[in-house]
């Protein structure tokens, strides 16, 4: 049984990169058909992963497909954009919270009590699956092209495109992420921290790089092309990426409010990732840590439920939702 939560505010924590960790997925969606027949040009993607497809969950939350392209891979990203019911007015401007998935993982939906959170709280949500990211991901790409450096840049497309949406305040942007996308999150944070209000990572993976300081290969020209790593077989680019990666030199550049939660059972696969447990390393010069005993690397919908009340309270604090909101 998971017990209850722990708070600790601290400016250093150590974290663990799972690789093979997939987030869990919530239950199927209360699917409502096509709100447009797909075009000639998006035939190619099957009807529920079409622009326009619109779902809707319990509790009063609907889902609408918005596909976004990457600029540079020119691949198709698949995500859905996230409502409540009751309050949503185009005709107004709404914070977003973008959600990005784990190694292997795939996007949340409005089943999540995660996305449920920034909803009531009065946010837009988009959640999306990364490029390549996974196994099961609906966007374009292969896994063997995927990389930490491709994922900032599906992460980068998705900010450009979401946030200039008409009823979306563009000055009211929040980053979620779990475990890698955590990690790219926070390096796409500080990136680009004027166009980020708030952060929020759930047990990222700043811990968990293979750079050239502790990677297997004495330089990137012995990577194998294919590499079998957990669950995946990903390509020579995912180790070049993070060959002169170094994320806790990047992340604390990002030197707004993070809030982040990790279960106090998450530990490493390996006795290589068990070299990182225990690291302390600067995160923001403002953290907050809310670690969750019992609870692994991948959070149910009660540890979720769990945080709401510290998740709205941080939205409030870094001012993305009203005090009263």
């Amino acid at each position: 049984m998971i017990k209850a939560v722990k708070k600790v505010a601290i400016f250093a924590l150590s974290f663990v990169f799972l690789f093979a960790a997939a987030m869990t997925v919530a239950a199927c969606n209360n699917d409502n058909g096509l709100s447009e027949p797909p075009t000639e040009t998006e035939k190619k993607f099957p009807a529920k992963e079409t622009d326009g497809y619109t779902s809707v969950y319990d509790g009063g939350y609907t889902g609408v497909v918005h596909r976004v392209e990457n600029a540079e891979s020119g691949n198709s990203i698949y995500g859905r954009i996230f409502t409540k019911d009751d309050s949503f007015d185009r005709t107004k401007k709404y914070p977003l919270l973008i959600m990005s998935h784990g190694y292997n993982g795939v996007a949340l939906d409005a089943n999540s009590e995660m996305v449920q959170t920034a909803l009531d709280a009065g946010m837009v949500v988009y959640s999306y699956d990364f490029c390549g990211g996974s196994a099961m991901s609906k966007s374009e790409g292969k896994v063997t092209e995927m990389s930490v450096e491709t994922e900032i840049s599906d992460l980068e497309s998705v900010m450009a495109e979401i946030s200039s949406l008409p009823y979306i305040d563009s000055e009211k942007v929040v980053l979620f992420g779990h475990s890698f996308g955590g990690l790219v999150s926070g390096l796409t944070a500080a990136r680009h921290k004027d166009d980020i209000i708030g952060l929020i990572l759930h047990a990222p993976a700043f811990g968990g790089v293979v750079n050239k300081d502790n990677s297997p290969y004495a330089s990137t020209d012995e990577i194998p092309e294919t590499v079998k790593n957990g669950n995946l077989v990903v390509g020579k680019v995912f180790y070049e990426d993070m060959w002169n990666l170094y994320p806790y030199e990047e992340i604390v550049k990002f030197d707004k409010h993070v809030y982040i939660m990790y279960g106090s059972e998450d530990t490493p696969q390996d006795e290589a990732e068990a070299a990182y447990n225990g690291r302390e390393v600067p995160v923001s010069p403002s953290c907050e840590v809310h670690v969750v005993e019992g609870a692994g690397h991948n959070f149910s919908n009660e540890v979720y439920a769990s945080l709401a009340d510290s998740v709205t309270e941080y939205l409030r604090n870094v001012g993305a939702v009203a005090q009263n909101g």
